[in-house]
């Protein structure tokens, strides 16, 4: 036989919006998240279209510049799940 503590209403208010503040945290820590990866993705292709002239300079030739936007994106389809493993 169990017994059930009797509670009153404010503490059941209480439980409550401790619970929706813990829901808020963890939405906000999502977002935040969510924000950076943003950010970072943003910051690899600004970084990628400014090298580029510079290394299609390099290899003589614009003619190359679908082998090394090709590479860039098979390197980072390649290493996406790697990046998601890790970050398990």
């Amino acid at each position: 036989m169990s017994q059930k503590a009797a509670t009153t209403p404010a503490e059941d208010a209480a439980g409550l919006d401790e619970a929706g503040a813990a829901a808020k945290r963890h939405i906000l820590l999502i977002f935040a998240g969510l924000m950076v990866t943003m950010l970072l993705a943003s910051l690899d292709q600004t970084i990628f279209s400014t090298a580029l002239p510079t290394i299609v300079g390099e290899l003589d030739g614009v003619n190359h510049m679908l082998w090394v936007t090709t590479a860039y994106i098979l390197a980072s389809t390649v290493m996406l799940p790697v990046y998601g493993k890790l970050a398990t």
